[in-house]
């Protein structure tokens, strides 16, 4: 099963440290400066788990099925069903969501699929890359 919205405001309770303005954020699903993204975000997300079989795949390490915007894509088709994907995001929020869930798994698989660039400045740079994509993939953070 993929992430809902539930599982992404139950990870946001993690007693991470926010501070907005010197005060200290808490329980940052609840509050004002924080509440509506958040909000969004998990309607995506149950979104995505909802349409899961057009959303979602399942990660090669884990096995857990995991949002498509996490897939390095390897021929046209897949450019299309991850464009079809966040295009379904897109719409949910009339294109207004600035930083909806895909932009980071969309950054970084540009990364991963340069790998060879962070290679040139040590192994270690391009296998830390390659271990966190793996980690936030089979987390679908």
């Amino acid at each position: 099963m993929s992430k809902t919205g539930a599982d992404h405001l139950r990870r946001l309770d993690d007693g991470r440290t926010i501070y907005i303005d010197g005060e200290r954020v808490t329980q940052p699903a609840r509050h004002p400066a924080f509440r509506r993204g958040v909000e969004t975000v998990a309607r995506l997300y149950d979104v995505q788990a909802a349409a899961a079989e057009t959303m979602t795949f399942d990660s090669p390490t884990s096995g857990r099925r995991v949002g498509l915007h996490w897939k390095l894509p390897t021929c046209h088709a897949d450019l299309v069903a991850r464009r079809l994907a966040m295009t379904r995001w897109s719409r949910e929020t009339c294109g207004f969501f600035g930083r909806s869930p895909d932009h980071i798994p969309t950054s970084v698989c540009g990364m991963l699929m340069a790998l060879d660039r962070f290679e040139r400045h040590g192994s270690a740079r391009a296998c830390a890359l390659q271990g966190w994509f793996e980690h936030a993939r089979d987390q679908d953070l």
